[in-house]
């Protein structure tokens, strides 16, 4: 029989195995983001960082853990990295398991989450797994008078990953996904996933200009997103994280890096146009905006009759920024009435269009292309300038 573990001892542990030691993580986001979500490990003060399939990894301190949830605005979630190992077998999997220190991760939690997904292995996805993994937990912990009950939604999940036989086991130390900011409690049609918003306003550089239009835009994530970037605003500064539940959880780091995000707000001159033909978005997109923060200028309108020639004279630098419709979402018509509309009075504009491919076939002339998927569709981002049309050019014709 082991010694039951005490607060003061967890402390001792933590201090010498996590909390000096550099500690592994991965940040998840969606493919094609891998460029922007590495600037942003990076802009972290990491320096050990490597792009992959899917999301970052990288290496550094274990408050690294407040920052990157905080501050990552493309990221899916931020997973802490435990242990990686040979596991062609149950036992091979419950031997190594057992010998992990899970009171540093679980510490007195009265409960686990255990999430299990195979690919190219021997062991396969299924409960078999799961339940090997948890005796191996329970095999650590119950000497120690702990015993955490295996339940789907205990705050801490443990993700464990087999990849060609080998087994890699993560904390997830966001809980929800990070696109889950806070504000967005009101929807419209076909809403755009935050992270995917962030990325987008990053790839255009959202924050340098005077004035960002979007004329269908819905629940106004686009014009949030690229608000949040242009003011600093930390993505994650009005939600809880998983990582609050862990034994290695210090309140006072996590409320002065907190402060100092409130301190690096920074004043923000671009003006953020969004108008949408349905009212219920409209009333969304206000609801949402004041919850971030910001402040939106909406208005219910039908995106062929905006005045562009009017708002063509707001500053020097102006965006087109949208989420045209696409799928069941298109209206062929009206596409191309906009787009002419758009070719004749906003020449001069930079523009970020995500579509999918095959409307964006002629007429723009994209100077960028960022191939991402949203919701299982294929997807494009066109970025480039407004041009008007040639003597022998036809007007873009986008379904």
């Amino acid at each position: 029989m082991g010694e039951t573990l005490t607060p003061r001892a967890l402390t001792r542990r933590l201090k010498r195995h996590l909390y000096k030691a550099p500690q592994r993580f991965m940040a998840v986001c969606a493919p094609g983001l891998e460029p922007y979500l590495l600037s942003e490990v990076q802009a972290l003060g990491v320096s050990e960082a490597v792009p992959v399939g899917g999301g970052v990894e990288f290496t550094g301190q274990l408050e690294l853990t407040y920052a990157s949830n905080l501050w990552l605005r493309t990221a899916h979630r931020v997973l802490l990295r435990i242990d990686n190992f040979l596991a062609q077998s149950l036992p091979m999997l419950y031997n190594r398991a057992r010998r992990i220190p899970w009171e540093l991760y679980l510490g007195f939690s009265p409960a686990v989450s255990l999430r299990v997904s195979a690919k190219a292995s021997r062991l396969q996805q299924g409960a078999g797994v799961a339940n090997t993994l948890y005796q191996a937990i329970l095999a650590r912990l119950t000497p120690m008078g702990l015993q955490p009950v295996h339940t789907a939604d205990a705050p801490l999940e443990i993700l464990v990953r087999l990849f060609e036989d080998r087994c890699t086991i993560s904390l997830n130390t966001s809980g929800l996904h990070l696109h889950k900011r806070g504000y967005r409690l009101a929807t419209a049609k076909a809403p755009l996933r935050e992270t995917l918003a962030a990325g987008i306003a990053i790839a255009c550089q959202a924050e340098r200009y005077d004035l960002i239009v979007d004329p269908m835009c819905g629940s106004g994530t686009l014009l949030i997103e690229a608000g949040l970037l242009a003011a600093n605003i930390p993505p994650g500064g009005q939600r809880t994280f998983a990582f609050e539940q862990a034994p290695f959880f210090q309140p006072g780091k996590w409320r002065r890096l907190k402060e100092s995000a409130t301190l690096q707000r920074r004043p923000s001159a671009v003006v953020l146009l969004g108008s949408d033909l349905d009212p219920g978005a409209v009333r969304a997109a206000r609801s949402n905006a004041q919850r971030a923060g910001l402040e939106l200028n909406l208005k219910q309108a039908d995106a062929l009759r905006l005045p562009y020639d009017e708002l063509s004279k707001q500053g020097a630098r102006r965006l087109l920024l949208c989420n045209l419709p696409y799928g069941q979402r298109v209206e062929e018509g009206r596409l191309r009435g906009l787009m002419a509309v758009l070719r004749r009075v906003c020449i001069g504009w930079d523009y970020a269009l995500l579509a999918q491919p095959h409307q964006l076939e002629a007429g723009l002339k994209p100077t960028r292309q960022l191939t991402l998927n949203n919701g299982g569709i294929p997807v494009m981002l066109a970025m480039g300038q407004l041009v008007g049309f040639d003597r022998v050019e036809r007007p873009i014709t986008l379904c």
